[in-house]
């Protein structure tokens, strides 16, 4: 015990206990008063606040003991909002020339020369004949069609990234008094 007294001594956390409450500790030693509680230390910056370490010295048959503490680092995964996105279907409309051939009937007069043989008696009244001509016109007609179909689904792209946060490991050193 007489050497590991000064060590606690040594200690700033022990021995501040004595420094500020040393008239109203019932108990003489340092190693006494943190017998049954443990006084936390000043906690370091971190990235995540995490719990002050507690230094806990304990007095058992064979010596007294001081717990010595390391802290462990696991990285936790969310889910945010990545943003959005909109598919949206929308009409253009474009004037398209398509060519096609039309027909039309037209007249031909032709005159052949007769060959003088004797006809019918001449009934000497007007002759009319009437021939239908007929034509072709273009009329557009317009007829809907899938002509590409869209699958939209959403994919998963990881990449691995570095998360870095502060870890603490209580060490100990051995101190003489001269």
């Amino acid at each position: 015990m007489k050497l590991l007294l000064p060590l606690l001594l040594a200690i700033p956390l022990l021995a501040g206990c004595h420094t500020t409450h040393k008239k109203h500790c019932c108990k003489p030693t340092p190693l006494e008063c943190h017998e049954d509680r443990p006084v936390p230390t000043a906690p370091a910056p971190q990235t995540r606040s995490a719990p002050p370490m507690e230094t806990t010295v304990t007095n058992v048959a064979g010596g007294d003991t001081l717990e010595l503490k390391a802290e462990d680092m696991t990285v936790d995964k969310r889910t945010v909002s990545n943003g959005s996105v909109r598919v949206r279907k929308y009409v253009v409309s474009e004037q398209k020339s398509v060519p096609i051939e039309v027909c039309r009937e037209d007249y031909v007069v032709e005159r052949i020369p007769a060959s003088g043989a004797p006809t019918t008696p001449w009934g000497g009244g007007e002759v009319v004949i009437d021939i239908p001509l007929t034509r072709q016109t273009a009329t557009p007609v317009i007829t809907p069609r899938v002509y590409e179909t869209l699958r939209i689904r959403k994919t998963l792209d990881c990449v691995t990234e570095q998360v870095t946060g502060t870890v603490r490991t209580e060490k100990f050193e051995v101190l003489r008094n001269p």
